[in-house]
Protein backbone atom coordinates (compact mmCIF):
# COMPACT_ATOMS: atom_id res chain seq x y z
CA UNK A 1 0.00 0.00 0.00
CA UNK A 2 1.29 3.45 -0.92
CA UNK A 3 0.78 5.37 2.26
CA UNK A 4 1.47 8.74 0.66
CA UNK A 5 -1.68 8.33 -1.43
CA UNK A 6 -3.75 6.96 1.45
CA UNK A 7 -7.17 8.57 1.65
CA UNK A 8 -6.31 11.70 -0.37
CA UNK A 9 -9.94 11.90 -1.43
CA UNK A 10 -11.04 11.75 2.19
CA UNK A 11 -8.66 14.53 3.17
CA UNK A 12 -9.81 16.69 0.29
CA UNK A 13 -13.44 16.31 1.33
CA UNK A 14 -13.02 16.73 5.05
CA UNK A 15 -12.35 20.48 5.02
CA UNK A 16 -14.39 21.90 7.89
CA UNK A 17 -14.48 25.48 9.06
CA UNK A 18 -14.29 25.54 12.85
CA UNK A 19 -15.93 28.61 14.39
CA UNK A 20 -14.27 29.14 17.75
CA UNK A 21 -16.29 31.10 20.29
CA UNK A 22 -14.47 32.57 23.27
CA UNK A 23 -16.36 31.85 26.47
CA UNK A 24 -16.09 33.46 29.91
CA UNK A 25 -17.26 30.90 32.41
CA UNK A 26 -18.79 32.82 35.28
CA UNK A 27 -20.12 31.22 38.43
CA UNK A 28 -23.62 31.06 36.98
CA UNK A 29 -22.55 29.59 33.63
CA UNK A 30 -20.30 27.06 35.37
CA UNK A 31 -23.46 25.72 37.03
CA UNK A 32 -24.83 25.04 33.57
CA UNK A 33 -22.02 22.59 32.83
CA UNK A 34 -23.19 19.00 32.65
CA UNK A 35 -20.98 15.95 32.99
CA UNK A 36 -21.95 13.51 30.24
CA UNK A 37 -19.42 10.78 30.83
CA UNK A 38 -16.32 9.76 32.73
CA UNK A 39 -13.57 7.30 31.87
CA UNK A 40 -11.69 5.88 34.83
CA UNK A 41 -8.33 4.67 33.59
CA UNK A 42 -4.72 5.73 33.90
CA UNK A 43 -3.93 8.27 31.18
CA UNK A 44 -0.69 9.13 29.41
CA UNK A 45 -1.88 10.86 26.21
CA UNK A 46 -5.27 12.26 25.19
CA UNK A 47 -6.45 13.43 21.77
CA UNK A 48 -9.87 14.31 20.34
CA UNK A 49 -10.99 14.46 16.71
CA UNK A 50 -13.42 16.63 14.72
CA UNK A 51 -16.26 14.21 15.46
CA UNK A 52 -15.61 14.67 19.19
CA UNK A 53 -14.34 11.14 19.59
CA UNK A 54 -11.93 10.64 22.47
CA UNK A 55 -8.65 8.70 22.23
CA UNK A 56 -6.68 7.67 25.31
CA UNK A 57 -3.16 6.23 25.42
CA UNK A 58 -2.60 4.45 28.72
CA UNK A 59 0.77 4.13 30.49
CA UNK A 60 0.72 0.50 29.31
CA UNK A 61 0.53 1.72 25.68
CA UNK A 62 -3.02 0.57 25.03
CA UNK A 63 -5.15 2.75 22.72
CA UNK A 64 -8.79 3.32 23.78
CA UNK A 65 -11.46 5.05 21.67
CA UNK A 66 -14.80 6.46 22.86
CA UNK A 67 -17.44 8.30 20.87
CA UNK A 68 -18.89 11.73 21.69
CA UNK A 69 -21.38 10.22 24.16
CA UNK A 70 -18.77 8.20 26.02
CA UNK A 71 -19.64 4.89 24.37
CA UNK A 72 -16.62 2.59 24.14
CA UNK A 73 -15.75 2.01 20.48
CA UNK A 74 -12.52 0.03 20.51
CA UNK A 75 -9.39 -0.77 22.45
CA UNK A 76 -6.13 -2.23 21.21
CA UNK A 77 -2.85 -3.26 22.78
CA UNK A 78 -0.24 -3.19 20.03
CA UNK A 79 2.44 -5.55 21.28
CA UNK A 80 6.01 -5.64 20.04
CA UNK A 81 6.21 -1.97 19.04
CA UNK A 82 7.51 -0.34 22.19
CA UNK A 83 6.35 2.92 23.75
CA UNK A 84 3.77 5.06 21.96
CA UNK A 85 5.11 8.59 21.62
CA UNK A 86 1.99 10.21 20.09
CA UNK A 87 -1.21 9.66 18.13
CA UNK A 88 -2.60 11.86 15.36
CA UNK A 89 -6.37 11.64 14.78
CA UNK A 90 -6.72 14.40 12.19
CA UNK A 91 -8.05 11.77 9.79
CA UNK A 92 -10.81 10.10 11.79
CA UNK A 93 -10.83 7.12 9.42
CA UNK A 94 -7.11 6.42 9.80
CA UNK A 95 -5.51 7.40 13.11
CA UNK A 96 -1.70 7.31 13.11
CA UNK A 97 0.23 5.91 16.05
CA UNK A 98 3.86 6.98 16.32
CA UNK A 99 6.69 5.05 17.97
CA UNK A 100 9.65 7.41 17.93
CA UNK A 101 11.91 5.00 19.82
CA UNK A 102 11.35 2.33 17.17
CA UNK A 103 11.14 4.75 14.20
CA UNK A 104 7.80 3.19 13.25
CA UNK A 105 4.28 4.39 12.45
CA UNK A 106 1.12 2.31 12.59
CA UNK A 107 -1.93 3.34 10.55
CA UNK A 108 -5.28 2.00 11.78
CA UNK A 109 -8.89 2.08 10.65
CA UNK A 110 -11.62 3.81 12.62
CA UNK A 111 -11.89 0.90 15.07
CA UNK A 112 -8.13 0.65 15.57
CA UNK A 113 -7.41 -2.37 13.39
CA UNK A 114 -3.98 -2.12 11.75
CA UNK A 115 -4.16 -1.00 8.12
CA UNK A 116 -0.46 -0.55 7.46
CA UNK A 117 2.88 -0.30 9.20
CA UNK A 118 5.66 2.06 8.19
CA UNK A 119 9.31 1.64 9.16
CA UNK A 120 11.23 4.88 8.80
CA UNK A 121 13.91 4.81 6.11
CA UNK A 122 17.18 5.54 7.98
CA UNK A 123 18.53 7.20 4.83
CA UNK A 124 15.80 9.82 5.09
CA UNK A 125 15.31 10.21 8.83
CA UNK A 126 17.36 9.14 11.81
CA UNK A 127 15.75 8.85 15.23
CA UNK A 128 12.67 11.03 15.23
CA UNK A 129 11.00 12.99 18.00
CA UNK A 130 7.47 14.41 17.74
CA UNK A 131 5.55 13.56 14.58
CA UNK A 132 2.16 14.17 13.01
CA UNK A 133 0.06 13.66 9.91
CA UNK A 134 0.57 15.94 6.90
CA UNK A 135 -2.27 17.13 4.67
CA UNK A 136 -0.28 15.86 1.67
CA UNK A 137 -0.99 12.30 2.83
CA UNK A 138 2.54 11.92 4.16
CA UNK A 139 3.67 12.85 7.67
CA UNK A 140 5.91 15.34 9.45
CA UNK A 141 8.69 14.22 11.78
CA UNK A 142 11.35 16.04 13.75
CA UNK A 143 14.70 14.41 12.98
CA UNK A 144 16.60 14.52 16.26
CA UNK A 145 20.00 13.76 14.73
CA UNK A 146 19.61 16.46 12.08
CA UNK A 147 17.65 18.97 14.27
CA UNK A 148 15.33 19.44 11.33
CA UNK A 149 11.60 19.17 10.51
CA UNK A 150 11.10 16.73 7.63
CA UNK A 151 8.36 15.26 5.46
CA UNK A 152 9.86 12.02 4.11
CA UNK A 153 9.12 11.32 0.47
CA UNK A 154 7.89 14.85 -0.22
CA UNK A 155 11.20 16.75 -0.37
CA UNK A 156 9.94 19.14 2.29
CA UNK A 157 12.68 19.73 4.84
CA UNK A 158 13.06 22.61 7.23
CA UNK A 159 16.28 24.31 8.31
CA UNK A 160 18.57 23.01 11.02
CA UNK A 161 16.99 24.72 14.03
CA UNK A 162 20.28 25.11 15.84
CA UNK A 163 21.47 27.41 13.04
CA UNK A 164 18.51 29.71 13.79
CA UNK A 165 19.80 30.32 17.28
CA UNK A 166 17.18 28.15 18.97
CA UNK A 167 18.77 26.65 22.07
CA UNK A 168 17.80 23.65 24.19
CA UNK A 169 16.20 21.85 21.26
CA UNK A 170 13.73 19.49 22.88
CA UNK A 171 10.50 19.62 20.85
CA UNK A 172 7.66 17.66 22.41
CA UNK A 173 4.58 18.17 20.23
CA UNK A 174 3.91 18.57 16.51
CA UNK A 175 0.66 19.37 14.70
CA UNK A 176 -0.30 20.46 11.21
CA UNK A 177 -3.27 22.77 10.75
CA UNK A 178 -2.99 23.63 7.07
CA UNK A 179 -1.27 25.69 5.80
CA UNK A 180 0.94 25.79 8.91
CA UNK A 181 2.88 23.25 10.96
CA UNK A 182 3.28 23.97 14.67
CA UNK A 183 5.99 22.53 16.92
CA UNK A 184 6.23 23.11 20.65
CA UNK A 185 9.75 23.59 22.02
CA UNK A 186 9.06 24.17 25.74
CA UNK A 187 12.19 26.22 26.43
CA UNK A 188 11.69 28.48 23.40
CA UNK A 189 8.01 28.58 22.39
CA UNK A 190 5.91 27.27 19.52
CA UNK A 191 7.75 27.28 16.19
CA UNK A 192 5.70 27.71 13.02
CA UNK A 193 6.61 26.32 9.59
CA UNK A 194 4.89 26.50 6.21
CA UNK A 195 3.73 23.53 4.13
CA UNK A 196 7.25 23.08 2.73
CA UNK A 197 8.91 23.00 6.14
CA UNK A 198 10.24 26.56 5.83
CA UNK A 199 10.60 28.22 9.21
CA UNK A 200 8.24 31.18 9.65
CA UNK A 201 8.47 32.44 13.24
CA UNK A 202 8.54 31.54 16.93
CA UNK A 203 5.57 32.34 19.15
CA UNK A 204 6.57 33.14 22.75
CA UNK A 205 4.36 30.45 24.27
CA UNK A 206 6.71 28.44 26.47
CA UNK A 207 6.39 25.27 28.56
CA UNK A 208 3.58 23.85 26.42
CA UNK A 209 3.38 20.05 26.18
CA UNK A 210 0.34 19.91 23.88
CA UNK A 211 -2.09 22.31 22.23
CA UNK A 212 -5.00 22.65 19.83
CA UNK A 213 -5.30 24.86 16.74
CA UNK A 214 -8.54 26.38 15.45
CA UNK A 215 -7.95 28.39 12.28
CA UNK A 216 -5.27 30.93 13.38
CA UNK A 217 -5.82 30.45 17.11
CA UNK A 218 -3.66 28.26 19.34
CA UNK A 219 -5.34 26.96 22.50
CA UNK A 220 -3.35 25.76 25.51
CA UNK A 221 -4.21 24.89 29.10
CA UNK A 222 -2.30 26.04 32.16
CA UNK A 223 -3.14 26.43 35.86
CA UNK A 224 -6.90 26.36 35.60
CA UNK A 225 -7.29 28.49 32.48
CA UNK A 226 -7.47 28.06 28.74
CA UNK A 227 -5.25 30.46 26.83
CA UNK A 228 -6.21 31.55 23.31
CA UNK A 229 -3.31 32.95 21.29
CA UNK A 230 -3.94 34.65 17.94
CA UNK A 231 -1.05 33.73 15.65
CA UNK A 232 -1.55 36.76 13.39
CA UNK A 233 -2.06 39.54 15.94
CA UNK A 234 -0.19 37.97 18.91
CA UNK A 235 -3.20 38.82 21.10
CA UNK A 236 -3.74 36.46 24.03
CA UNK A 237 -6.92 35.82 26.00
CA UNK A 238 -7.14 33.79 29.21
CA UNK A 239 -10.42 32.07 30.08
CA UNK A 240 -10.55 30.79 33.69
CA UNK A 241 -12.28 27.43 34.10
CA UNK A 242 -13.88 27.57 37.52
CA UNK A 243 -14.99 23.94 37.40
CA UNK A 244 -11.41 22.63 37.10
CA UNK A 245 -10.04 20.78 40.13
CA UNK A 246 -6.38 20.87 41.27
CA UNK A 247 -5.67 17.38 39.92
CA UNK A 248 -6.48 18.37 36.31
CA UNK A 249 -3.33 18.30 34.15
CA UNK A 250 -4.83 19.19 30.77
CA UNK A 251 -8.07 20.31 29.13
CA UNK A 252 -9.20 19.78 25.54
CA UNK A 253 -12.01 21.87 24.12
CA UNK A 254 -14.46 21.83 21.22
CA UNK A 255 -17.75 23.56 20.48
CA UNK A 256 -19.68 23.62 23.78
CA UNK A 257 -17.53 20.87 25.25
CA UNK A 258 -14.56 20.25 27.56
CA UNK A 259 -12.56 17.12 28.32
CA UNK A 260 -10.59 17.37 31.58
CA UNK A 261 -7.64 15.04 32.04
CA UNK A 262 -6.17 13.77 35.28
CA UNK A 263 -3.77 10.89 35.88
CA UNK A 264 -6.79 8.80 36.86
CA UNK A 265 -9.03 9.42 33.89
CA UNK A 266 -11.13 11.78 31.77
CA UNK A 267 -14.34 13.70 32.51
CA UNK A 268 -16.31 15.16 29.62
CA UNK A 269 -18.56 18.20 30.17
CA UNK A 270 -21.01 19.96 27.84
CA UNK A 271 -22.64 23.36 28.27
Amino acid sequence: MNYFNLNRSFLAGIFILVMLVFVNISHSSAQELRKIFQVDTAVKIVETDILKNLYIITPGNAVLKYDSTGKFIAGRQFTGYGVISSIDVTNTLNPEIFYSGQSKIIITDDVLNIVSEIAMDPNLVGQFGPACRASSGSFWVYDIDDARLKQPGQNANGPNLATLGIKDLNPVYLLESSPWVYMSIPSAGIAIFDQYGTYYKMLPIKNVLSFQVFKNTIVTYHDGSLFYYDMETNDQKAVPLQFVTPDVVDVKTASRRFWTQTKKGIICYVY
